[in-house]
């Protein structure tokens, strides 16, 4: 794992096979869930979803810092690293509309864990 979030694996690996393959992996879970009924599968979701924020968070990281090692062409380091900002922005949003969900309403929980 260390070796992995220091950046040690090749920019193009890192950017297309776990940056992109990892998203739409997680993207490709979640619809299968949907397609099945949110309510039916709600719990799958979350879970699903929890654990895209974790592997984001440890992408974003590694992918970062292995285009910081990159040595080819600078548009190649740049272009990825533009990309992990974009998805920096819309994780940090997305837990920023989590949070404001939760404060706006405190039985949202509650109302989750019924549904299960």
């Amino acid at each position: 794992m260390k070796f992995f979030l220091l950046g040690n694996v090749r920019l193009v690996i890192m950017f297309w096979v776990f940056l992109v393959g990892g998203e739409l992996f997680f993207e490709f879970l979640i619809h299968i869930f949907k397609s099945d009924g949110i309510e039916k599968n709600l719990l799958a979701i979350m879970v699903i979803l929890f654990l895209s924020f974790i592997y984001d968070a440890l992408i974003i990281v590694a992918t970062w810092n292995s285009a910081n090692k990159y040595q080819g062409k600078k548009i190649w380091k740049l272009l990825s690293k533009v990309i992990v900002i974009i998805k920096a922005m819309t994780w940090v949003i997305s837990i920023v509309g989590l949070v404001f969900i939760l404060i706006q309403n405190p039985n949202f929980v509650d109302l989750i864990i019924s549904k299960l």
